[in-house]
């Protein structure tokens, strides 16, 4: 199972809240944000005049390209290397569903925010608070991206508060250096990674703006500037706003610097809250807690040992260890689909505004299921595995030539039937594999016909004895009935 904090620190889950330290997980990021806005009201020692030190920075970058003539002069180099960041991949922090991996600013994209950074100098724009709203004009920029800068830029203040915390809690710590900065860090030796800590009061999961569309969140509550932006926007755009390019935001704000002067200041104004960590409105622990409680509850004996020679369920006539590993996962797939339509899981899957939760929570909660499964069989789960033609989000497999592929998807994905017919295709090719399941998590929304048009090809290929990957079809849709999680507020 994903490896939380508390457990690799070797303490408990109500210290660390007890210390106001962000309980995230050692191996899996979680989407939430170092929101800049909430570090002048922090009170932890090691974060005062934290603000100071980001808003410095990017005058700096300022006073650099302001004195730049041409891009590629010595001012204009030295303000690219300011906005280079590596990747700070340890934080727990970001988009990443069922990984931990980072999103770094490297020289061309260092590049590109200069050459925008100077566009608006030009048109009068010199507030540093520019580099916080880089999502809403920069391609190549979101949310994660901003959280990763102010990372980077405050690593000396996150390792003395990580090295602190660790000390109080009587933590081992390993030296590491990230961008010549070092550092002293907690070291768990299961998933083989080091950590950060950060509080949970600096965290948020709003993200900082990073399309159009947020910025009509950025200014939600001055309705007066969101009727100037609107009233702008309309004529130009024709109303097409949804489909605005970043490039073409940034030439209407070139144009109209009084709008982004407003944005900005309405964006310094709007007052940030951080995540309410107690009652994980958005499930974004709560899940791990739950699926462990469901699992324990509803144990799936040993399916195949290590020198096991079982026979895979009902289906096409195979033989071979890597059949008998494909049974094992039908038998893991149908556990999910079962947790979630029988057991009440499907609740983790559903907002509290009625609407789905994103694809990623599906995936989650698969992990954490598939996960103490795979364990008891000898088998090895890997999230996320990049096999040369995209991302499959998890590969099971037992030594080098046993490989089972699982790719899930939402009934809203409206390419539903190109990812059954040619997305895992290429995988099971990239992958050597013949062995595939195709889960959809049918949200009774849409594309029904397409589901069953995929069932139906499956089916077919079944009969002839053909290779194909196995469809599983989830029924989340929301029940009326209460949550069944027992010890848990849903």
């Amino acid at each position: 199972m994903p490896r939380r904090y508390h457990a690799a620190l070797d303490t408990t889950a109500a210290t660390l809240a007890r210390h106001g330290v962000f309980n995230g997980f050692v191996d899996l990021d979680s989407k939430f944000y170092l929101d800049p806005r909430l570090l002048p009201k922090s009170r932890v020692p090691e974060f005062r005049g934290a603000a100071v030190d980001i808003e410095g920075h990017f005058r700096d970058v300022i006073r650099l390209l302001k004195a730049s003539r041409r891009a590629g002069d010595t001012f204009w180099k030295e303000a690219v290397r300011q906005l280079m960041f590596p990747e700070v991949s340890n934080t727990g922090l970001g988009y990443g569903a069922t990984s931990t991996r980072g999103s770094a600013v490297g020289a061309k994209l260092a590049a590109e925010i200069a050459g925008t950074a100077k566009e608006l100098i030009r048109a009068g724009i010199t507030d540093p608070t520019i580099f916080e709203l880089l999502g809403l004009f920069q391609e190549g920029i979101g949310a994660d991206r901003v959280s990763d800068i102010t990372v980077r830029i405050l690593l000396p203040r996150i390792f003395e508060y990580t090295e602190r915390v660790a000390t109080r809690l009587g933590v081992p710590l390993t030296t590491v250096v990230i961008d010549r900065v070092e550092g002293r860090v907690p070291y768990d030796g299961q998933p083989n990674r080091w950590f950060l800590l950060l509080p949970e009061r600096l965290l948020t999961q709003l993200p900082v703006a990073g399309d159009f569309d947020d910025i009509s969140s950025v200014c939600a509550h001055n309705s007066d500037l969101r009727w100037r932006v609107n009233e702008r926007l309309e004529p130009v755009w024709r109303g097409e706003l949804r489909d605005m390019r970043k490039g073409d935001v940034r030439r209407f704000l070139l144009e109209h610097p009084d709008i982004f002067e407003s944005i900005m200041e309405d964006y310094r104004e709007r007052s940030a809250e951080p995540y309410d960590f107690v009652n994980d409105p958005s499930a974004e622990l709560l899940w791990d807690d739950v699926v462990k409680d469901v699992v324990k509850k509803n144990p799936m004996p040993l399916l195949l040992a290590a020198d096991a020679t079982a026979s895979p369920p009902a289906g096409p006539a195979t033989r071979g260890d890597g059949d008998d590993a494909a049974g094992v996962v039908a038998r893991i797939c149908e556990r999910y689909k079962r947790l979630i339509e029988d057991k009440g899981l499907f609740e983790l899957l559903w907002g509290h505004d009625g609407r789905p939760r994103p694809e990623r929570m599906a995936q989650r909660l698969f992990l954490g299921i598939a996960e103490s499964y795979c364990e008891a069989s000898n088998l090895d789960l890997s999230p996320e595995v990049n096999s040369g033609s995209g991302s499959v989000d998890f590969k099971i497999s037992r030594g080098y030539h046993t490989r089972v592929l699982v790719e899930l998807k939402r009934s809203g994905n409206g390419k539903i039937a190109h990812g059954y017919d040619q997305q895992l295709a290429r995988y099971k090719v990239a992958e050597g594999t013949p062995h595939a399941f195709f889960l959809i998590l049918d949200f009774g929304d849409r594309n029904a016909d397409q589901i069953a048009a995929i069932q139906r090809k499956a089916k077919a290929a079944a009969r002839k004895g053909q290779p194909h990957s196995r469809v599983v079809v989830v029924d989340a849709r929301q029940r009326l009935s209460a949550s069944r999680f027992d010890g848990f507020e849903l």
